[in-house]
């Protein structure tokens, strides 16, 4: 599997600074490790025992900062794959320096890419996105030029949009669709005024809102994948629910699509914001 589909995944655990400083003190310790001279068994066999712990301390940050993700997994990678001396030779010395220096260089490339890795928001873990995903579903009503425009727009992105009524149904029962087709990073709930309501106690102020099975997708999506990867698209006269809060709610009066997009690429979803004024938006 390669290092970009696994990265697909990945945030950030802790601050983007607080990771700065603590990887930086790992390869402060690293550096100092490969610098060592090594001439002796009893210097060779107290070089181990720095590096395992060294080793097994940095494993550890790793996990705490991204989980079990592609940065701690690359790190095991260099790690197996240095050199093992068991026995003082001339060269154990170089050999040594030569396993430390490309750990120390791959914790480097970590340290570098950390500024590529989203930071988990309001100290929440949202569920894994599932490898090399680009598929976002889109919840919607009657309006077929809003969902139409919207897909379109994904793409551009190198998204891949999923309707339901466009997926195989199988006999399945629409519930049952949605389980089998809700494997994806991302979901854009489309409100839009395709049905009027109001309270008992107002019954004649009829005010636009989104269909039932739309609210009850909005929610369904939101218990499914987390709010972080949930985004409402509405229409700015569509009456919305005040019972999820944290769900973030874009109008389709303002700029939606450069909203939608920094929404997205804050789920953790690798996307380039250039391509908007590519593609004209």
């Amino acid at each position: 599997m390669s290092t970009r589909r696994m990265e697909h995944q990945v945030m950030l655990r802790v601050s983007r600074d607080e990771a700065r400083e603590k990887l930086q003190r790992q390869l402060d310790q690293g550096n100092n490790l490969a610098d060592r001279n090594i001439t002796s068994q009893v210097e060779l066999d107290t070089a181990h025992a720095d590096q395992n712990r060294w080793q097994r301390y940095t494993r550890q940050l790793l996990n705490n900062i991204f989980g079990k993700d592609a940065p701690a997994k690359e790190f095991a990678v260099a790690c197996s794959a240095a050199p093992h001396i068991d026995s003082p030779r001339p060269d154990l010395a170089r050999r040594f320096q030569q396993g430390m220096i490309e750990q120390v260089r791959q914790l480097e490339s970590i340290v570098e890419r950390l500024e590529l890795w989203p930071e988990i928001r309001d100290g929440s873990t949202p569920p894994p996105i599932p490898i090399d995903s680009r598929k976002v579903f889109i919840v919607h009503g009657h309006d077929e030029a809003a969902r139409e425009t919207l897909c379109r727009f994904l793409e551009k992105l190198d998204l891949i949009p999923i309707v339901l009524h466009e997926q195989a149904s199988q006999g399945r029962a629409i519930i049952e669709k949605i389980e089998a087709y809700a494997d994806v990073a991302f979901a854009v709930v489309l409100m839009t005024a395709d049905d009027v309501g109001a309270s008992k106690s107002s019954a004649t102020d009829l005010r636009p809102r989104a269909r039932q099975n739309v609210i009850l997708e909005l929610g369904y999506f939101v218990g499914k994948i987390g709010r972080e990867r949930v985004c409402a698209l509405h229409r700015s006269e569509v009456e919305v629910p005040s019972d999820f809060a944290g769900v973030v709610y874009v109008s389709m009066a303002g700029a939606w699509q450069f909203q939608l997009a920094k929404e997205i690429r804050a789920a953790g979803i690798p996307i380039n914001l250039n391509r908007l004024v590519e593609v004209g938006f």
